[in-house]
This record gives C-alpha cells, sequence and structure tokens, in this order.
C-alpha cells in the first residue's frame, strides 16, 4: 500500500482509536467498562459533526455553485453515516458490558436505527438512478 492509501489510513485511526479506547481512565461504579461509554460518546459524536459538516459545505455548494464543495459535502455525508450507523453496535455493547442487557425500546437507539435504515435507503436508490443514468448514456454495441 501507498502513502495515500485510503485503507492504510482507516487501518491506522481504528489502530489509534482501539488503542486510545484501551488507556481511557476507569470509573468507580462501571470500572473498565466505561472505555466503552466514552467510545460510544466520541463515535456519535464524530458521526454528528460528519453530517453537520456535510451540509454546510452541500448549502455552500448550493450558494457557490461549486463542484469541489459537492464532492466535500458528499464525502463527509458518507463519512457521518458510516459513524452512524457503525455507532449502533457500539451501543449495543456499551449496553450490555454495562447494564447487563439490551434495551431496544430507548428512544434515541430506535430513532438511530430508523435514521440508519433511511440513509442506506437513500443512498441505495442514489446509486440505483446513478446506474439508471449511466446506463442510459451507454452506447449500443
Amino acid at each position: 500500500m501507498n502513502k495515500k492509501s485510503p485503507v492504510l489510513w482507516f487501518v491506522i485511526s481504528l489502530l489509534a482509536i482501539a488503542s486510545f479506547a484501551a488507556l481511557g481512565p476507569a470509573e468507580k461504579s462501571l470500572g473498565t467498562h466505561v472505555r466503552v461509554v466514552y467510545l460510544h460518546g466520541a463515535w456519535v459524536w464524530a458521526a454528528l459533526v460528519g453530517l453537520t459538516l456535510a451540509a454546510a459545505t452541500g448549502l455552500a455548494g448550493l450558494t457557490t455553485n461549486q463542484a469541489g464543495w459537492h464532492y466535500w459535502s458528499r464525502a463527509l455525508g458518507r463519512t457521518g453515516l458510516f459513524f452512524w450507523i457503525t455507532y449502533l453496535p457500539i451501543s449495543l455493547w456499551a449496553m450490555q458490558t454495562n447494564w447487563n442487557g439490551l434495551f431496544l425500546a430507548e428512544p434515541r437507539w430506535r430513532v438511530a436505527f430508523v435514521f440508519s435504515i433511511g440513509g442506506l435507503t437513500l443512498l441505495t436508490l442514489l446509486a440505483a438512478t446513478q446506474m439508471a443514468r449511466w446506463w442510459r448514456q451507454r452506447e449500443p454495441i
């Protein structure tokens, strides 16, 4: 892998996240399991910041009509959606390790789940639309 490989940076980022989570301070009532809660909180905030920045750069792209802003908006939106969807298993892990059970009726978890399904549905529809447009533009053989 070269220095600009996104896979390399993704793996390095995951290793850094795992290292920081493993070194987090313990707490009196939850002990070392609070580290999962710390990770969960940081993961949610990364998703929220990514989605907010995607909205801001998308708005900048709409007002300036420059393609660069739209590319940034799409990349930040996908990053925010990745963190939002992967926050759900981390949330389940935090519930299981700290409170010995899964409370799936919790409103915050249900809203996150519904938004994740909605985001995946919208991305699937967008991909299908783009594929249909690409297919129509192909020249017949």
